[in-house]
C-alpha cells in the first residue's frame, strides 16, 4: 500500500522527496526534510483515496 505525506510546514530546495498531484509527498528515507531522521508533523493518507482525491481537487484549482 503506498502512502502519501503532506507536511505541515514548507520543505526547503533539497527536498529529495517525490511530489504528488494531491500535494502530498512520496518520502526519500534519505530526504533532509523529511527523511528517517527528521520525522516531522504530516497529515498521512493512502494514495488514490477519497482524502487523495479530494487533494488533488484541491490542488488543481
Amino acid at each position: 500500500m503506498d502512502f502519501h505525506d503532506i507536511p505541515y510546514a514548507a520543505t526547503s530546495p533539497y527536498c529529495r522527496c517525490k511530489l504528488q498531484t494531491c500535494g502530498g509527498l512520496t518520502i526519500n528515507p534519505d530526504c533532509p526534510d523529511h527523511g528517517n531522521k527528521k520525522n516531522p508533523a504530516m497529515e498521512r493518507h493512502t494514495a488514490g483515496n477519497e482524502r487523495c482525491q479530494q487533494l488533488t481537487k484541491e490542488n488543481t484549482r
